[in-house]
């Protein structure tokens, strides 16, 4: 009866009647027997329901639960145990856990690649989930090797999946530009925006956010004129292609307070960056951006009362953190703490908060979890914040980290010259 059931439950689940597989999927679910194959498959059939239905994290305990247990049964190697993994880590992508992601997901490959080769279908949708967790977690030189593989691959095998080629060049205009390496950024990005163009046209969402991300860019490749020229294109566009209180119609702004600041017109940035954060209200980048603004403004009463709002957010994220590296915008909140204290001589907690920060940027710098540019960045801080104190042992260390990085990290040194 079970196994009936587990069939039809399974035939209206990819039929998209979730409303109809459910019921039958729980009732099967407390019919049958602790790690049994009907147990597990309805752990699973309902970790597909929860996801279709937009309940991310009940979906992650449901596939978690038929993952373990096919493990316990039917061993690590298994290939049910590996399809089951496979959709727990899709699961824990999808609500930003990326930590766990990570771990699955690096063992998941090297399985695929044992039981099926390097580039089956199962081994490359893997690589894919790593396209976008290596990021979230600063691998940025791990991500780009990743994101060139399968976009050859998908070029040479997959030629017509314009979309995908589109999203692979994308990525690597990230993960090349958070490297310092602008020039192959601005390849990737060109070869982007052109596809978009030919595929969508102009007015077309996915466009229009592929030429900004290019127009940021050209910004650090010093080619302001032209990036300008690109986010006017962008901005007039979005005004008679969007509606009013559509926030698609503000696209270009981020850049535009970006490109700004790079010009020197502070006041200006700063005005479109209040925009951008009232926009995106929980984005943590963004807000520290306006921080940094305010800060080189000498207003530090707005500094602090934007830092305030930072603080909220990444408390926030790192109490929903599954794992350390999720906790980098803590890091780079203590780091900008200290910098504005230093400003304004406020240095009470600054030394303590500075090392705390530093102590997690050494560790993940030497364990190459991230680039070094936010290590980078704390020990310029640190630097800063003992020459106001008159320490200067402490500042002689902290120059000779930096000289030590500089050398040693390519990453951090190509960072510090492209003034990201």
């Amino acid at each position: 009866m079970l196994t009936g059931m587990g069939e039809l439950a399974r035939l209206h689940v990819e039929a998209g009647d979730y409303a109809a597989a459910e019921p039958l999927v729980r009732e099967m679910q407390g019919a049958a027997e602790a790690d049994s194959e009907p147990a597990q498959l309805a752990s699973y059939l309902l970790g597909r329901v929860c996801e279709e239905t937009d309940r991310g994290g009940e979906a992650v305990d449901h596939y978690r639960a038929a993952a373990e247990s096919t493990r316990r049964v039917l061993g690590d190697a298994d290939e049910t145990t590996l399809v089951y993994v496979g959709d727990l880590v899709r699961a824990l992508v999808a609500e930003g856990v990326m930590t766990e992601a990570f771990e699955l997901a690096a063992d998941l490959l090297k399985r695929r690649r044992e039981t099926r080769g390097e580039y089956h279908g199962e081994t490359v949708e893997t690589k894919k989930d790593l396209i976008f967790i290596y990021p979230a977690l600063g691998f940025w030189p791990e991500a780009e090797r990743v994101q060139r593989d399968v976009l050859r691959f998908t070029e040479t095998k997959h030629a017509d999946q314009v979309e995908d080629v589109c999203i692979l060049l994308e990525a690597l205009v990230e993960s090349c530009g958070k490297q310092g390496w602008t020039t192959e950024a601005e390849g990737f990005g060109r070869r982007a925006m052109d596809l978009r163009l030919a595929r969508e046209g102009i007015e077309d969402e996915a466009t229009l956010r592929s030429i900004v991300n290019l127009a940021r860019v050209l910004v650090d490749h010093g080619k302001t004129d032209e990036a300008e020229g690109m986010l006017d294109l962008v901005q007039d566009t979005c005004q008679h292609v969007f509606d009013d209180g559509d926030d698609a119609r503000d696209i270009a702004l981020p850049a535009r307070a970006y490109l700004l600041f790079k010009q020197g017109r502070l006041d200006e940035a700063v005005t479109l960056q209040q925009n951008v954060v009232v926009n995106n209200r929980d984005n943590l980048e963004a807000i520290l951006f306006l921080v940094q603004l305010h800060e080189k403004l000498r207003d530090y009463e707005s500094a602090r009362r934007v830092l305030r709002k930072a603080t909220s957010v990444t408390f926030s994220e790192s109490s929903a953190a599954s794992g350390e590296l999720e906790k980098s915008g803590l890091v780079r909140t203590f780091i900008q703490s200290v910098r504005l204290k230093t400003a304004t001589e406020d240095v009470g907690d600054a030394v303590g908060m500075g090392r705390m920060a530093l102590a997690r940027t050494e560790a993940w710098c030497r364990l190459n979890y991230a680039h070094g540019e936010l290590h980078l960045e704390c020990l310029q801080a640190m630097e800063a914040l003992y020459e106001t104190l008159g320490e200067e042992e402490e500042v002689l260390q902290m120059r000779l980290k930096v000289s030590w990085l500089l050398l040693s990290n390519p990453t951090a040194s190509a960072m510090r010259v492209s003034g990201n």
